[in-house]
C-alpha cells in the first residue's frame, strides 16, 4: 500500500511542500498523517484493521511466508 505526499495533501488541505516538511521537521506527525491517509485511501476502519492484524498473526502462527504454503494450510484445514 502506497500513498504519495499529494495525496495526503489533498486530504488535510494542505500542500505537498508541507506534508514534505513534516516529515523533516516532525516524523511522528508526518507518520501519523500517512497510516490515517493510507487507512482513507482504502477504506479501512478499525475492524478491518484489526481482522488484518488477526491474520497476520494467524499467518505468523502456521509459518506461512507464501501463497503456495498458505493453499497447502488451507487445503489441509477443515472449514466449519
Amino acid at each position: 500500500m502506497k500513498i504519495t505526499y499529494k495525496e495526503i495533501a489533498n486530504y488535510i488541505n494542505r500542500t505537498e511542500w508541507t506534508i514534505k516538511n513534516y516529515k523533516k521537521v516532525s516524523y511522528t506527525k508526518w507518520y501519523i498523517l500517512k497510516i490515517g491517509s493510507i487507512c482513507k485511501k482504502y477504506n479501512l476502519d478499525l475492524e478491518t484493521i484489526k481482522q488484518l492484524l488477526e491474520l497476520r498473526d494467524l499467518l505468523k502462527a502456521y509459518n506461512i511466508k507464501d501463497t503456495k504454503a498458505l493453499k497447502k494450510v488451507l487445503k489441509t484445514a477443515s472449514v466449519k
